[in-house]
């Protein structure tokens, strides 16, 4: 071994020595030993005796520069790049501790488990250690490596996925100010940006050591921004403008983005306003439209929009000549765009009350939208763009044009959007099963699709992919087939059951086929049918078609199918279930115990009534292993039968059985189940002594806190069970009074909603809002919803922020209803007071924008478009009501009402929850009027479709519930019960509608067989005491 070889091994011996001496002699450093000067004597002459003759001062040079990194490290820098091998060497070792975040205070084990891993895994154990003032120097150590992006990125995804664990541990080590310094050097997305922001905030008074940025730039960028792209600074800077509601700012912000970035993309023509500024649903569509929609400046988005369009009507030829192919696109182009800005333009004017821009863009939409159709090219970017235009038109009310351009693309679309308007007949039309020859044509239809069907299947191995594909070869189902499943929905809708089934029947076939394209698998029609189902109100046919005569035993894909109506969503539970059955009423067939399993594996309230005696056998079963031996061939399902499986808990739990699930909650808790523990824990805390359920809360906390537990790692999921065993914790002491306790909990879960992630932040938010802490729910809530908006990495989109935050508020702001005589009088709710209107009018805001916004997006079922405008209409109409009171216009109001006629010319519910507020501000005729309007379009649509029980009971009940035509009301319940004489809910509406007429006798004699029917329903209970008391005072 040459001589420099033997130096460096006893040079790295000593120095390893060294560390171990200085952890185990005394106390760690503290903060200024680690900042600030050390004392040295005059033989010591820092950098450059990393390479001097005598060894002692070399180990000791090495030592003194690794602990003083804040006033070496440039030297180090240059030393490690120093033709002296010695010298570099020792330099490089310095690095590599510091990367690794391994200081002179680091606790000797933590030092060596740090040594062997890589850097980012040492920030992470860091992390996990809460040793956030090395964590923050080894991420700055990381600054300008190769790794730099691989690191922040990763540190990124384990902040997502642990923030709340840090946090805690930060507060109660009280090194907030530590955590901090770390997430201003580790920030790399928007959210994390928001993250350090809020912490600031939060925690506004920590002390800070010379190195770390002043708190007082918390809602500035972090410092870590330095490695960010211009797009990201540009969006995170607005961002943290509207979060702080300096709205100037913002717009100011996204104004000199949007420059920059026209300027970066066409310098040589940066005046062409409508080449620069994209359409609405451009990947890269400006921040000032975005600030705009966020803080709804609908004028100038609407007179902005307005003007682009203009210029792409203007910029298309007079005559397109679809000959030249390269015009031709870009006359597609051109109108796609048009489209694009004509749809803001009707968002804004909407809103903003601009009704000639608002008919400009109608007018310009349904243009564009024909020209489309007639020179559609096929391209995935033109359909996307014409869904858009028919959407924007359907939501604001254009249902007629809407459907015209739907019909065209998707005819099963239209019908269903027709159907949620209330427009039946028009649905079946569109579908091309005209509702008058459903009695003598059904037969034939069904007979069509199954030979199209059977065609389609025969030729599946003659066609690849392209353009000579037959229709329905992308899935292997024919157009006709599709079409058919769509018929079931409607025939469901409008209750003609018998023509439903008939089709269902008759498509699950033994020898009717479907073959994917590109695959040799042939798979069964009824599978499809099955599925089909899913979106009716029969997953009892489901059950039925899941086992046919000319089977033996159900499928695998039969049972997968109905598991996904099923408690415990495992198509093997079925099975197993099935087996049961079997063996303990051997005397039923195989049909009818498969159908049993899935009634038990179902739960639903019929399932419970019903099947109350099999579900204690089979408990009994597990217990006793007898289910186990008869399922012993197949050991692939042990796993099902070991005392940790969560389906039977949740099976019993779902029956109303806690005490048979209890055991196996018990079972699981014991085996590292942290949601089985959380379970228990609430259980005891209603009905055990405290400590109890503490417990259980400490110990779903310990094993969250570490990161891996027997190998399996502790992430996202387990963490936010962590987070609500917290708040379980916190309501527990504030119910036993221990405020200390509590408010100490309140930090703590306060700090944990800082975390980047924002479904973690929306779970903490609903979290604050169960304990009743809404001021500071409602603030995560803000701040989430912009996250989302200008965010492009997160989780949730900002529909779903904004669907959870309109829940939120209308729980918040809840009315306390007054006790009535009846719950289905019209109750008397108190006055909303103005900041409860106020966060309403926000909440119906952020929602509004939210769909908007989501026009452009894939993922809504069509007829959801339809329901999302009802909701928003009903909830904009509600607040002008309460708000206006008895001075409302009459133009208002009429305004609001003709706009949900259109979206739904039978609304039950706004007949229910909103008429009855305009009779109290002195608009009886409005309700009036609107009620025999809607009497009126019922029967209309009962002349054609008699069979719809549903349609006439709701329709009786809102002229009830107004208290106006209840001769008409009557009439209607009746013939809902004349086709639904078992339903409870239908039966008692007619009682409520007599009493109201005061026929009490004949009211109470009704009311008194729904209880027997139904003796769950503790309202029908409470209506026949208040009809008792209403024939006693009439007598």
């Amino acid at each position: 071994m040459n001589r420099f070889a033997q130096v460096s091994v006893v040079f790295l011996l000593m120095v390893a020595l060294a560390i171990t001496t200085s952890a185990a002699d005394g106390p760690a450093p503290t903060q200024a030993s680690k900042t600030g000067p050390i004392q040295r004597d005059g033989d010591w002459q820092g950098p450059r005796q990393l390479s001097g003759d005598a060894f002692s001062l070399r180990r000791r040079s090495t030592w003194e520069l690794w602990r003083d990194r804040d006033q070496y490290r440039s030297a180090i820098l240059t030393a490690a790049r120093s033709d002296d091998a010695e010298e570099a060497e020792r330099a490089q070792w310095i690095l590599e501790r510091w990367r690794r975040g391994i200081l002179a205070d680091t606790p000797s084990e933590l030092a060596r488990r740090l040594a062997a891993l890589s850097p980012v895994e040492a920030i992470e154990a860091l992390l996990e250690a809460a040793q956030f003032d090395a964590a923050t120097i080894a991420m700055r150590e990381a600054y300008g490596t190769l790794d730099f992006e691989a690191v922040s990125q990763r540190v990124a995804i384990t902040l997502d996925q642990r923030f709340p664990v840090y946090a805690r541990a930060a507060v109660q080590s009280r090194r907030t100010d530590e955590l901090f310094a770390f997430l201003d050097v580790a920030s790399s997305t928007s959210a994390m940006a928001v993250c350090r922001r809020d912490w600031a905030m939060l925690f506004p008074g920590q002390p800070l050591v010379p190195r770390q940025p002043p708190l007082t730039d918390a809602d500035g960028l972090p410092s870590a921004a330095e490695t960010w792209d211009g797009d990201l600074v540009a969006r995170t800077e607005v961002l943290l403008d509207l979060i702080a509601g300096d709205l100037a700012a913002a717009m100011e912000s996204a104004a000199a983005a949007d420059r920059s970035r026209s300027e970066d993309s066409n310098p040589s023509d940066i005046n062409d306003t409508a080449e620069l500024e994209k359409p609405s649903n451009h990947p890269d569509q400006p921040l000032v439209r975005t600030v705009r929609l966020l803080t709804s400046q609908w004028p100038e988005m609407a007179a902005h929009a307005a003007r682009l369009a203009r210029q792409w009507d203007r910029s298309l030829p007079v005559s397109e000549d679809a000959s030249n192919g390269q015009a031709a696109t870009e006359v597609v182009s051109g109108r796609e765009n048009a489209i694009r800005f004509w749809a803001d333009a009707l968002i804004a004017a909407e809103r903003s009350g601009a009704s000639d821009i608002r008919a400009e863009a109608i007018a310009g939409l349904i243009t564009h939208l024909d020209a489309l159709s007639r020179i559609d090219d096929g391209s995935a970017t033109t359909k996307e763009v014409r869904a858009l235009g028919w959407r924007v038109l359907l939501i604001h009310g254009e249902i007629d044009a809407a459907l015209d351009v739907v019909g065209q693309d998707e005819p099963s679309a239209a019908a269903m959007i027709a159907a949620s308007a209330s427009r039946s007949a028009e649905a079946f039309e569109r579908l091309g099963f005209p509702a008058d020859q459903i009695d003598t044509h059904l037969e034939s239809w069904i007979d069509e699709a199954i030979a199209a069907q059977r065609e389609l299947f025969e030729s599946m191995d003659l066609f690849t992919s392209g353009a000579n594909q037959p229709e329905g070869s992308e899935t292997g189902v024919a157009p006709e087939i599709e079409k058919l499943f769509t018929l079931i929905r409607l025939l469901d809708r409008v209750n003609l059951d018998g023509a439903a089934w008939r089709i269902a029947d008759r498509l699950s076939l033994e020898d009717l086929h479907v073959q994917r394209p590109q695959s040799s698998s042939h798979y069964l029609m009824r599978d499809y049918v099955m599925l089909s189902l899913l979106w009716t109100t029969h997953s009892d046919w489901m059950i039925r078609l899941g086992m046919r005569d000319w089977e033996s035993e159900p499928t695998l894909i039969s049972r997968n199918t109905i598991s996904q109506i099923t408690v415990p969503e495992s198509y093997q539970i079925l099975w197993i279930l099935q087996q049961f059955v079997e063996l303990r009423r051997p005397q039923v067939g195989t049909a009818t115990a498969f159908q049993i399993a899935c009634e038990i594996a179902r739960a639903g309230e019929e399932d419970r009534r019903q099947h109350a005696g099999l579900v204690a056998e089979l408990a009994q079963s597990l217990r006793d292993g007898s289910l186990r031996r008869r399922v012993a061939a197949e050991p692939e399902l042990a796993r099902l039968f070991r005392p940790t499986a969560k389906a039977w808990s949740d099976l019993f739990a779902a029956h109303g059985r806690p005490d048979l699930a209890e055991p196996l909650l018990r079972s699981r808790s014991g085996d590292g189940d942290i949601n089985a523990a959380l379970t228990l824990a609430k259980e005891y805390r209603m009905s055990a002594p405290a400590a109890i359920g503490r417990q259980f809360d400490d110990e779903i906390w310990d094993a969250v806190a570490q990161s891996s537990s027997d190998g399996n790692p502790r992430f996202r999921d387990d963490v936010m069970t962590a987070v609500s065993a917290v708040g379980e914790q916190l309501r527990a002491a504030r119910d036993a009074g221990d405020q200390r306790t509590a408010d100490r909990l309140l930090v703590e879960l306060r700090a944990m909603a800082c975390t980047p992630s924002t479904d973690m932040r929306q779970q903490i938010a609903e979290i604050f809002a169960e304990l009743g802490q809404w001021q500071i729910a409602d603030e995560i809530y803000r701040s989430l919803f912009l996250i989302t908006a200008l965010g492009s990495e997160e989780t949730l989109s900002m529909f779903e922020i904004a669907r959870k935050y309109q829940g939120f508020v209308a729980e918040a702001t809840a009315s306390s209803v007054e006790t009535t005589e009846s719950a289905f009088e019209t109750a008397q709710a108190r006055s909303i007071r103005a900041e409860e209107l106020q966060l309403r009018e926000q909440a119906i805001g952020w929602l509004d924008i939210a769909f908007a916004s989501s026009l452009d997006q894939a993922g809504f079922q069509p007829q959801l478009y339809l329901v999302f405008s009802r909701l928003i209409a009903r909830e904009q109409f509600e607040l002008v009501v309460e708000q206006a009171g008895p001075t409302a216009t009459r133009e208002a109001i009429v305004r609001f009402i003709e706009r949900l006629q259109q979206l739904d010319s039978m609304d039950i519910t706004m007949a229910e929850s909103i008429l009855p507020r305009l009779e109290e501000i002195g608009m009886q005729d409005l309700v009036v009027e609107e009620l025999q309007r809607m009497i009126e379009a019922a029967d209309l649509h009962l002349d054609i479709f008699p069979a719809d029980a549903v349609t006439a009971n709701n329709v009786a009940w809102g002229a009830a519930v107004n208290h106006v035509e209840l001769d008409d009301a009557l009439r209607l319940s009746r013939h809902a019960v004349r086709f639904e004489p078992d339903s409870a809910i239908y039966r008692d509406t007619l009682a409520e509608i007599l009493a109201r007429q005061e026929q009490y006798e004949q009211a109470l004699r009704i009311e008194r067989g729904c209880v027997i029917d139904d003796p769950g329903q503790w309202h029908l209970h409470e209506q026949v005491k208040r009809f008792q008391q209403k024939l006693s005072k009439s007598r």
